[in-house]
């Protein structure tokens, strides 16, 4: 079974301003090289890395964020374009249903928040490290495994609450 992941329009602005943001300075740069920056190492150098860091910043959240998630007979698959991620059901030891007053507090430690989701490691006070996949504020479920590790998980379709349920 197959649960889609689309964005919220929270995420839809931000990854259109982030890539606006991203189009303004690499033309801005590119214009600064072809009206003779060339002849500056300072100029080429600096404008050659806010091209090259625009790029590889929407490429690879782009690559990494969530598509979907797929539940099969031995996998919670979190389906995303560059490389799948893989929870084991036999491992699975609690789901449960977040709500906005259990976030309060919440601290992105190595993630991204906004730019084609909510992906990454972030701090949960009540919950610890918890590793996000989520690409909306909506329909939150906190999964953690026999190992400790926690995923937080947003499906359009909140029954992939109910099917994760009768498989543990």
């Amino acid at each position: 079974m197959e649960f889609k992941a689309s964005y919220d329009n929270i995420v839809k602005i931000i990854t259109s301003i982030i890539f606006f943001v991203a189009i303004f300075f690499t033309i801005k740069s590119l214009n600064l090289l072809l009206e003779g920056g060339y002849n500056n190492l300072t100029v080429i150098v600096t404008n050659i890395g806010v091209i090259i860091f625009f790029v590889i910043l929407i490429l690879l959240t782009w690559l990494y964020s969530p598509v979907s998630y797929i539940l099969d007979d031995k996998y919670l698959i979190i389906k995303r374009r560059a490389s799948n991620y893989m929870i084991e059901l036999n491992e699975i030891k609690s789901i449960e249903k977040i709500i906005d007053d259990e976030l309060k507090g919440t601290i992105r430690i190595f993630a991204v928040g906004g730019l084609f989701g909510y992906f990454g490691k972030y701090y949960i006070p009540s919950y610890g490290i918890v590793k996000f996949y989520a690409t909306q504020r909506k329909n939150r479920i906190l999964i953690e495994t026999t190992k400790g590790e926690k995923y937080l998980i947003t499906p359009d379709n909140i029954s992939l609450f109910d099917e994760l349920r009768k498989r543990l």
